[in-house]
C-alpha cells in the first residue's frame, strides 16, 4: 500500500496545483483519494451534475465536451496523462459545465472535494498552483486555436485476411522510424497486459500500433479502446468480398476514423472504395498503400500523427493556373504533398495533383480544357445562369469520369457553398467530376448543382481559401496559395455613363476600363471570402500569393503566363523559407 501511495504522490507532484506542496501533504492526498479505471467510450463526468471531485489522469486520454449527445455537441479540449480536470467546479461548488468522456481506457485518481478545498484554503503553495493552472488553461482556450489532438496510439483494424497485415504494420513501423519516430507494434500476444502496463510502455514511444485481427474480437475491442485514432485496413485485391461484419460504434466515434486500402504496385487508378460501403460511411479520409511504394507509407504515418504536409488552393478563375506553377516549384524543392484541397479552380488543380499527374501532364490537361475548349462560351438565355454549363461538365467528365472523390492516390477535398443554408460544404466523397462542377458553379454564371440535401454553388462564395477544414482536427503543416487577393474591379466611369447603351459600353469593357458582367459576377461571388483573408493568414504555416494583378479572372489565353508567374514566385518564397530555417 505504501508503494502505491508513493507512486501516486510522485504523479501528483507533476501537476501544477501540487508542484510546490511538501511530501507529507502529497502523501495525505494520495491516501484519501480513489484509483479509478474507466474503459474507453464511457462518461466520467456528465454536464449538469454537481461537482464533487477533481480527477487526475494517470494514463489514457479524455475529451471535454459541451452538449454531449446533442446536435450542439462541441469538443472543448482533450486531456492527456498528467493533467487534471474538474478543479473549478469543485472550488466554486457549482454544477459541471461540460461532460468528460474517456476516449480510451484510462486510469485516474479521484480527489474528493472535501480533501482539495481545505488544502487550497490552508496551503499557499496549493493555492498558487491552482491559480496558475486555471490561468494557463483559460489562456489556451481564449486564444481560439483549434484543439491539438495528440496521437500516440493507432489501432490497425483489418477488414479481411487477404493481405499480410503483420508485414503492413512493420512497413508502417519502418516508415515511422525513417522520419524520426520511435514506434512499437502491439499484437494479440500482448492481450494479457493491463492498462498500466500498456501505459508504461507507451511512454517510451512516439507511435504505438495496435494490430488487431479479423477473428479475435476480445483483442480487437482492446485495440479500439486503447487507440487515439482508428485505421481500417482493406485489401484492394479482395475488393470487399471477405470483409468482416462492421465494427460497432465506428459511425459517430469521436476519434478520427480513416481507411487504408492496400494496392498492387502497377495499378493505373485506385480500387473503388465503394466495395466497402459500411467502412466508407465511417471514415473521413481514404488512403492508399501501394506495394513497394515507401512514400505512401510515410505519408500515412505523417497524416495519422497530424503532421501531414497539406496544400490548399484558392479559386480565382484563370489566375488559378498559377497553382500549376506553384506545384511544380514544390515538386522541384522536394516538398511532400500529403493532403490536397481547394475551392473552385483550386479544387480542380488539387484533384489533378491528388491523382499524381505531374506538372507537365497537369499543365497540358488544363490548357486543353480552358484554352482550347473555351468552357465559358456556351451562353444561354439567362433564366438560371448566363452559361448552360454543358461545356464545363463535359470537360470535367472527360478527365474525372467514373472516379470518386475518395478514390485518388492522395486524400483530397473540394469545397462548395450550399445556397440553401449559406454554409460551406466540405466534399471528401462522391462523384469527383460532380463535386468539382459544384465547386466552380459561380452564381449567375453557371447553374448550381442540386443534391438530395443541398443546392451547391462555387465554394468561393463563402470560403475561397478553405484551410479551416484542416484545423479541426488539425492535419499538420499547411501551405495556402491565394490567387484572388488582387481581384478588385477597375471602373473609370461615373454611374450615369454605366447606364449608356451596350454598343457604347462594349469597347470600354474590351479595353479593360470597365468590368464586364462575368467579372462582376465572379467578384460578387467571392467578395465575402476576401474579408476572411486576415483570419486565414493566422492559421497557415506558409501563405503564397503570386502577383497576378495583370491577369484577369477570365483571361484564359494568359494560361502559360500565369503558370510561369506562379512557378517563379513560389521558387523565390521557398528559397526564402529555407534560408530562414537554416539561419
Amino acid at each position: 500500500m505504501s508503494s502505491v501511495r508513493d507512486r501516486l504522490a510522485k504523479k501528483l507532484r507533476l501537476l501544477g496545483i501540487f508542484a510546490n506542496c511538501d511530501e507529507a501533504t502529497l502523501q495525505g492526498i494520495a491516501e484519501r483519494s480513489q484509483w479509478l479505471s474507466v474503459p474507453g467510450g464511457r462518461l466520467l463526468i456528465e454536464q449538469g451534475e454537481q461537482a464533487e471531485a477533481v480527477f487526475v489522469l494517470l494514463s489514457g486520454r479524455l475529451a471535454v465536451i459541451t452538449g454531449f449527445g446533442t446536435s450542439e455537441e462541441r469538443l472543448v479540449t482533450e486531456i492527456s496523462a498528467g493533467d487534471s480536470v474538474g478543479e473549478l467546479g469543485v472550488i466554486a461548488s457549482t454544477r459541471r459545465s461540460a461532460s468528460v468522456l474517456a476516449l480510451r481506457d484510462s486510469e485516474l485518481l479521484r480527489i474528493p472535494g472535501d480533501v482539495l478545498k481545505p488544502l487550497i484554503a490552508s496551503d499557499p503553495a496549493a493555492f498558487d498552483g491552482l491559480l496558475q493552472t486555471l490561468a494557463q488553461r483559460l489562456l489556451r482556450l481564449t486564444r481560439g486555436k483549434p484543439v491539438q489532438r495528440m496521437v500516440r496510439n493507432l489501432a490497425l483494424l483489418p477488414l479481411d485476411d487477404a493481405s499480410p497485415w503483420p508485414d503492413i504494420a512493420m512497413r508502417l513501423q519502418r516508415s515511422a522510424q525513417t522520419i524520426g519516430l520511435r514506434c512499437h507494434i502491439f499484437t494479440e500476444a500482448d492481450g494479457s497486459r493491463d492498462s498500466n502496463q500498456f501505459a508504461e510502455m507507451e511512454e517510451n514511444f512516439d507511435l504505438c500500433l495496435y494490430l488487431a485481427t479479423k477473428a479475435d474480437d476480445t483483442w480487437r475491442r482492446l485495440c479500439k479502446r486503447q487507440a487515439d485514432r482508428l485505421l481500417l485496413l482493406a485489401s484492394g485485391t479482395d475488393k470487399g468480398r471477405s470483409a468482416r461484419p462492421p465494427d460497432n460504434h465506428l459511425i459517430g466515434d469521436r476519434r478520427p476514423v480513416d481507411m487504408a486500402i492496400c494496392e498492387a504496385a502497377d495499378l493505373e487508378l485506385p480500387t473503388p472504395s465503394r466495395n466497402w460501403p459500411v467502412a466508407l460511411a465511417a471514415t473521413r479520409w481514404v488512403h492508399r498503400l501501394r506495394e513497394n511504394n515507401d512514400q505512401d507509407y510515410s505519408r500515412l504515418v505523417r497524416l495519422m500523427k497530424n503532421q501531414g504536409q497539406c496544400l490548399v488552393l484558392s479559386g480565382g478563375g484563370a489566375r488559378g493556373f498559377a497553382h500549376v506553377g506553384v506545384q511544380r516549384a514544390l515538386q522541384e524543392a522536394g516538398r511532400s504533398l500529403d493532403l490536397l484541397g481547394g475551392s473552385s479552380m483550386g479544387a480542380i488543380v488539387a484533384a489533378g495533383i491528388a491523382l499524381e499527374w505531374d506538372s507537365n501532364d497537369l499543365e497540358s490537361r488544363l490548357a486543353k480544357v480552358f484554352v482550347e475548349g473555351r468552357p465559358t462560351s456556351d451562353l444561354t438565355f439567362p433564366i438560371v445562369a448566363l452559361l448552360r454549363g454543358r461545356r464545363v461538365s463535359h470537360y470535367l467528365k472527360s478527365h474525372f469520369a467514373d472516379l470518386e472523390m475518395q478514390d485518388l492516390w492522395r486524400p483530397c477535398y473540394s469545397v462548395a457553398t450550399d445556397l440553401r443554408s449559406g454554409e460551406p460544404i466540405m466534399q471528401t466523397k462522391g462523384s469527383l467530376w460532380r463535386n468539382l462542377r459544384a465547386s466552380v458553379a459561380i452564381p449567375g454564371l453557371l447553374p448550381p448543382v442540386p443534391t438530395e440535401q443541398h443546392l451547391l454553388a462555387d465554394g468561393g462564395v463563402v470560403d475561397n481559401l478553405p484551410v479551416g477544414f484542416l484545423l479541426d482536427p488539425p492535419q499538420g503543416h499547411i501551405i495556402a496559395v491565394d490567387v484572388a487577393q488582387d481581384a478588385a474591379l477597375r471602373c473609370d466611369f461615373l454611374a450615369e455613363e454605366l447606364e449608356a447603351p451596350f454598343w457604347r459600353l462594349w469597347p470600354r469593357v474590351r479595353r479593360g476600363r470597365l468590368p464586364g458582367i462575368f467579372d462582376i459576377l465572379l467578384r460578387a461571388g467571392t467578395i465575402n471570402s476576401s474579408r476572411q483573408r486576415k483570419e486565414v493568414l493566422e492559421k497557415v504555416d506558409l501563405w503564397l500569393a503570386p502577383p497576378l494583378e495583370e491577369i484577369g479572372v477570365l483571361q484564359w489565353a494568359a494560361f502559360h503566363r500565369a503558370v510561369e508567374i506562379g512557378h517563379r514566385y513560389a521558387c523565390q518564397q521557398l528559397e526564402i523559407c529555407d534560408r530562414e530555417q537554416t539561419e
